[in-house]
């Protein structure tokens, strides 16, 4: 039995499918009129439906997460906001830098290491 999914809108003027959005997951890129509106997911089966927890599109600024690197008394060490992470080849995989706080003194590497900073 397959189920049949449905996100819906509200404007404030009651729940009304959002067109195309029939799938798990809905994924969107917020303009204004987003922040005023909420949103959830209606799953049904033949006989049933079940509604998710509304959903609210939130205003804030987030940072960018930064990175830079210098050498302090002859060790590498980086300056970086949000997660550090690092990777033997350029391309990742990227795994957390477990325990780094800023700044983060690099410790001898085997071989290369890439940073980076992300959310």
């Amino acid at each position: 039995m397959a189920i049949a999914y449905q996100w819906e809108r509200n404007d404030g003027a009651g729940w009304a499918p959002i067109f195309g959005a029939t799938n798990p997951s809905y994924r969107i890129f917020p303009v204004e009129a987003d922040f005023d509106a909420t949103f959830r997911l209606v799953a049904s089966v033949p006989g049933m439906s079940v509604i998710c927890d509304v959903v609210k599109v939130l205003t804030g600024v987030v940072e960018k997460p930064t990175i830079s690197i210098s050498v302090v008394n002859g060790k590498p060490t980086i300056v970086f906001t949000g997660k550090l992470q690092s990777a033997a080849q350029v391309t990742g995989p990227y795994a957390e830098v477990a325990g780094a706080t800023s700044p983060y003194q690099v410790t001898a590497p085997a071989g290369k290491s890439f940073f980076r900073a992300v959310k």
